[in-house]
């Protein structure tokens, strides 16, 4: 298969990246210590130089002492020129010595690098592309069932109120909780939470990288990454230039919107390989940059934009289109069924709109009077057709069993 090829390729390709990155990483430490190297070796050369000009001072003292001699007054200004020229010796020779055993260079490992590749298991993850063949649904969605999950925990020290969410490859459910600064993990089947982990700073928005990693965007500008192998625990982080809301991942690549004006596309080591803020006219596209959500097809981004709807993006990140939905109002978070459809959330209208992902409204699916508040974000769960809805600064997050 033609497919399997190029994704054999494209792992001996990130495999020659990773090895290029860690031979410039070599390359950085190697010259660090060829600096300190050079530092300690002018240092001794100076302090060799001024041990010479001594020995020389020396010398010339011992000639003024011998000239001195029977002249009791020279020899007594010459005894104390050659006394002080013997302590600044002596301390020089200090110096020296202290020197020699201070001037070890030594490597100290980074063990966060260490751990962090010992944690993974693979270069990547492998995705199985479903765009020629994936059963498509044209009608609208019912709730079958409503459900509850409290996701307020005892060592909580405030209310919750999760910005985002998103399902892990075996069907955990991740929420970011703003107030407690955590991710936590929970069974939308049970409706528990199953653990958490501390995070630096407050956050706003979690995807899954892999089945063994999430990357969380945090309020200081950093994508911080939480292996989710045994307990979760946080990991490398990345420093961007710019605001962090909410993150998607695709093909070994991060996009981020600054809950403005942007969209930003980066490589997972942080590097912008692109920004759109502009449509095609040159006026600014967004007002309020949300949620993002893919297509099933692979080749369109939608980015939910609080006052103007659903940004359509092609393959090139291109503005194509705007959908909006006269149900909703302000539209916060945006999600796939993996059929054919997006689910889009009305923050001041607390209702959730199915709509084709060609653009064609199907009908509105959760409204206020199912008891939904305020939604920040969605995800929808397609094993078992869960639609789960969080709420803003609310302990409880709702779980909408569709049909």
């Amino acid at each position: 298969m033609k497919s399997k090829t190029e994704a054999e390729n494209e792992i001996k390709d990130f495999g020659k990246e990773m090895e290029t990155l860690l031979k410039s990483l070599e390359k950085e430490s190697l010259k660090e210590i060829e600096e300190q190297f050079r530092q300690k070796k002018l240092q001794l050369e100076e302090e060799k130089k001024g041990a010479e000009d001594e020995l020389d001072f020396l010398k010339h003292a011992e000639e003024s002492l011998e000239k001195a001699e029977g002249n009791r007054a020279q020899q007594f200004v010459s005894l104390k020129a050659a006394q002080y020229i013997i302590t600044q010796t002596e301390e020089i020779s200090r110096s020296l010595r202290s020197t020699k055993e201070d001037a070890k260079i030594s490597f100290a490992p980074d063990s966060a690098i260490r751990n962090f590749l010992l944690n993974c298991k693979t270069l990547g993850s492998v995705n199985h592309d479903v765009s020629t063949h994936f059963q498509q649904r044209t009608s609208m969605y019912a709730i079958k069932a409503i459900r509850e999950l409290n996701i307020k925990m005892q060592s909580d020290a405030s209310s919750c109120w999760v910005h985002g969410s998103c399902f892990t490859e075996d069907g955990a459910l991740l929420m970011v909780d703003y107030y407690n600064n955590t991710l936590k993990r929970a069974n939308n089947v049970t409706t528990s939470v199953l653990d958490h982990c501390n995070l630096p700073e407050h956050p706003y928005s979690v995807c899954c990288v892999s089945n063994h990693e999430a990357a969380v965007t945090l309020r200081n500008n950093t994508i911080q990454f939480v292996s989710l192998v045994g307990q979760m625990t946080p990991t490398r982080q990345i420093k961007l230039d710019h605001n962090c809301f909410s993150i998607a991942y695709k093909r070994d690549r991060l996009y981020i919107t600054d809950n403005n004006k942007a969209l930003y596309i980066h490589d997972m080591t942080g590097n912008l390989l692109q920004k759109v803020s502009q449509n095609i006219t040159g006026n600014n596209l967004f007002q309020g940059s949300r949620h993002i959500a893919f297509s099933d097809t692979g080749n369109e981004t939608f980015v939910t934009c609080l006052s103007a709807g659903l940004i359509v993006l092609d393959v090139n990140a291109k503005h194509t289109n705007t959908y909006t939905a006269s149900e909703l109002s302000d539209t916060t978070g945006v999600c796939s069924d993996g059929r054919g459809n997006l689910f889009m959330c009305g923050y001041s209208s607390s209702n959730v709109v199915q709509i084709g992902q060609d653009g064609n409204k199907i009908g509105e699916i959760v409204k206020s009077l199912n008891g939904l508040k305020s939604p920040q974000s969605l995800c929808f769960d397609h094993r078992t057709s869960t639609l789960v809805v969080t709420q803003s600064k609310s302990d409880i997050v709702k779980l909408f069993d569709l049909q």
